[in-house]
């Protein structure tokens, strides 16, 4: 529960149920090539039963772990960004583990869009921006999870992924939660 000077962000439950289809799908896929050939029913060479067993371990493997971390986090979304306080936590890892970053080395927060990974990767990510005092103290960048970009003290958060989608009021509260 949230405390007055406290802001907690959580994932979406919308991309969630997307991704939980998509590892479904590859699991039902699998388990057709492999069991029940109800859909896809052909024959493999033997000279390719190793590259259709690794492609089949692929799909059921992968495809399971996406689904079961994807229910996982419908039953109980995952905190993307926490502020206290102590200052700004985010997501990193696969798992979403909190890294904190003091409140004395926000330099300014608001809306934007992540200029490096439009640039790089053809991304459009936008969302809330917190940028962050460039200090040898805390890292240039993170290796975070989806929804996320911290990158050149600059963290993102991807508002297809954010379950409350009003920065105007998320920047206002985290102004307020800094003055504290």
């Amino acid at each position: 529960m949230n405390q007055p000077n406290e802001l907690n962000i959580k994932l979406s439950r919308i991309p969630l149920f997307l991704l939980f289809v998509t590892g479904a799908f590859f699991v039902l896929a699998g388990l057709d090539i492999t069991f029940f050939h109800r859909v896809l029913d052909f024959q493999i060479a033997a000279d390719k039963k190793l590259y259709f067993y690794l492609f089949d371990f692929f799909m059921i493997g992968c495809g399971g772990l996406i689904t079961l971390q994807m229910l996982w986090y419908l039953i109980s979304p995952a905190t993307m960004l926490k502020a206290d306080n102590e200052g700004i936590w985010f997501g990193c890892g696969l798992r979403y583990n909190l890294f904190n970053i003091p409140w004395k080395y926000v330099e300014n927060i608001g809306g934007g869009i992540d200029k490096i990974s439009l640039i790089a990767n053809q991304k459009l990510i936008a969302g809330l921006q917190i940028q962050f005092k460039k200090s040898d103290e805390i890292p240039m960048g993170k290796a975070t999870s989806i929804g996320l970009s911290y990158f050149n003290y600059c963290l993102t958060l991807n508002i297809f992924y954010m379950n409350n989608k009003n920065i105007k009021g998320i920047v206002e509260k985290l102004n307020g939660i800094r003055k504290i």
